[in-house]
């Protein structure tokens, strides 16, 4: 791999992730449900119990080695942080 199809590809990446929430989201936090990240199959599973363009509370962020995940209101389980736009309202860090 070249130099210049590196940083291709990491500005590629960098872009796609730049309309997703942050991990260091504070819980409590309106986020946005835009499904546009993530695997398909984690895109199909969220819609069956969250509604794009709708509004949600964090509840609780994991943090992975590769991954994040989401608890939110209205939604049961855990969720892609890929699928969430970036915070709309930021709780304050003692929530």
């Amino acid at each position: 791999m070249t130099r210049a199809s590196l940083e291709a590809a990491v500005f590629t990446v960098a872009e796609d992730y730049e309309d997703s929430m942050d991990i260091h989201t504070p819980l409590g936090s309106t986020v946005t449900f835009h499904c546009k990240g993530g695997y398909v199959h984690e895109q199909e599973a969220a819609r069956v119990m969250l509604t794009p363009g709708k509004h949600y509370r964090v509840e609780e962020i994991r943090i992975g080695d590769w991954s994040s995940t989401v608890r939110v209101s209205g939604g049961s389980g855990w969720f892609n942080t890929c699928l969430f736009g970036p915070a709309l309202e930021t709780a304050s860090k003692e929530a």
